[in-house]
């Protein structure tokens, strides 16, 4: 039977009904057998919607197991579900159960966000049931020493303050490096922090492990590949065409040079060109970019280095330079052209495979040094075709330079 409750008198108490919920209708006190919806919408005979406060209205019901399922409010209560408004269902929003909390993004807060829903935000997740009030978002990324990147509040991130990156910041939403090493200002002083905070500060981090005692932040030039003072034997252009304003010049136009510290925020601005010997009527190139490769950047020109001139390229605040010469015909490359002598040094590159550079061997610019570069030697140097004026070249002595 359905127990009324202590001290619940039979006056006026039908026992053929009870109250129930029929659908969507609103709670009605009717038999059991005209109580069309499922069973345990039938709340017992002699029950009334009144005094049980029955709500019929149907919606989304979160079980113990965060699964979902739509039924009446009451009902839902009585299974120890967690019943949500009218109206709800389980299939407009998959996370519906879920637990919710405090999400901060970009340092603002929402509490109704899922843990799911506040990481595809890219936010940071406080916790299930947390609220937005009382600070939740005071917590950022932070750089703590050595430690990994950690999400903590400004009062525990104990490092430098500049390695705490801001209240509702995340680690993984900024990328954070903490990785300790030597960090570069703009007047070449070092400091040792972390990649994130050293960068946060717009200076230069040099490589995670390394300090103020083992690196530099004095940038200079260090080596270039071609080596410093390379002369480039090689046609500065096609044999044909002849015509001056038809002839399409070949050859070196960039500088591929390592420098000490870390060149990453070199410039066209930092370096200037000049020539040796120079002279009226001889164009100097221009840097057009510095593509940074590491340690190193590749200085692009916007024209090959001129011939008869040794190119110099200074990194204006070292005072630094490396250097190149383009000399055509210069096989043994010693500054002056001479017939026999570049004739003797050709055959001994091709002769040994492997003992010359391609710039010294290969004339013709085919990308390999074989027996037709010691004929467009022999033009070269004979002045054939396109190459008339570049007999007996010389490169001036490489002067020292402060």
């Amino acid at each position: 039977g359905t127990y009324l409750g202590d001290g619940k008198s039979c006056v006026g108490v039908d026992c053929g009904i009870g109250a129930c919920c029929n659908g969507d209708s609103p709670c009605t006190e009717v038999s059991q057998a005209s109580c069309a919806t499922a069973e345990d919408n039938y709340f017992g005979d002699g029950t009334t919607c009144v005094e049980l406060g029955v709500d019929c209205s149907i919606g989304a019901c979160c079980s113990q197991q965060e699964t979902c399922s739509v039924t009446s409010r009451l009902n839902c209560q009585q299974s120890g579900g967690f019943p949500l408004p009218g109206g709800t269902d389980c299939e407009s929003d998959p996370d519906i159960c879920l637990p919710r909390g405090a999400c901060c993004v970009d340092g603002t807060c929402n509490d109704t966000l899922t843990q799911f829903a506040c990481g595809d935000a890219g936010g940071l997740y406080i916790g299930d049931d947390t609220l937005c009030s009382g600070g939740a978002c005071d917590v950022g990324a932070c750089c703590n020493g050595e430690s990994p990147c950690a999400e903590v509040s400004r009062a525990s991130c104990s490092a430098a303050e500049d390695n705490y990156f801001g209240d509702g910041t995340t680690c993984a939403g900024l990328g954070v490096d903490c990785t300790v090493g030597a960090c570069c200002s703009e007047d070449e002083t070092c400091s040792e922090m972390s990649k994130a905070a050293c960068e946060s500060l717009a200076r230069i981090h040099q490589l995670g492990g390394t300090d103020c005692a083992s690196s530099s932040c004095v940038i200079s030039i260090l080596s270039s590949t071609p080596d410093a003072g390379a002369i480039d034997a090689r046609q500065p252009s096609a044999p044909e065409p002849t015509v001056p304003e038809e002839i399409v010049l070949t050859g070196w136009d960039q500088f591929d040079i390592n420098f000490t510290g870390n060149p990453s925020l070199l410039t066209p601005q930092d370096f200037v060109v000049e020539l040796i010997p120079g002279g009226e009527g001889v164009a100097v190139p221009n840097i057009v970019d510095v593509v940074v490769t590491g340690t190193g950047a590749v200085i692009q020109l916007d024209q090959p280095i001129p011939v008869g001139q040794w190119t110099i390229v200074r990194h204006v605040s070292s005072n630094t330079i490396t250097w190149l010469g383009n000399l055509p015909g210069d096989v043994n490359a010693n500054g002056v052209v001479v017939f026999s002598f570049e004739v003797d040094a050709m055959e001994n590159c091709l002769n040994n495979p492997g003992t010359c550079n391609l710039w010294q061997c290969d004339a013709n610019r085919s990308n390999a040094c074989t027996p037709a570069d010691l004929l467009r030697l022999i033009d070269i140097i004979s002045g054939a075709g396109a190459f008339v004026g570049l007999s007996a070249g010389t490169l001036p002595e490489f002067p020292v330079l402060p």
